[in-house]
């Protein structure tokens, strides 16, 4: 049986206290870690989040 791949992104925030960074994944509004089938799709919301986001923080994609 071959795996469906599907895609995830990672919200990485720099913690100023610690210096240290925390990464959380992103979730959709029932909670659930929100996943994309391709790689375009989820490249594209990572792209739109990364130009809205302030310098502490940026988004990544992840092969599930």
């Amino acid at each position: 049986m071959s795996r469906v791949k599907s895609f995830k992104i990672r919200k990485i925030i720099h913690n100023n206290n610690t210096g240290r960074p925390i990464s959380v994944l992103l979730n959709d509004s029932l909670g659930v870690i929100l996943e994309f089938k391709t790689f375009q799709d989820a490249s594209r919301m990572c792209e739109i989040l990364n130009a809205n986001s302030d310098i502490e923080c940026r988004y990544q994609v992840e092969q599930i």
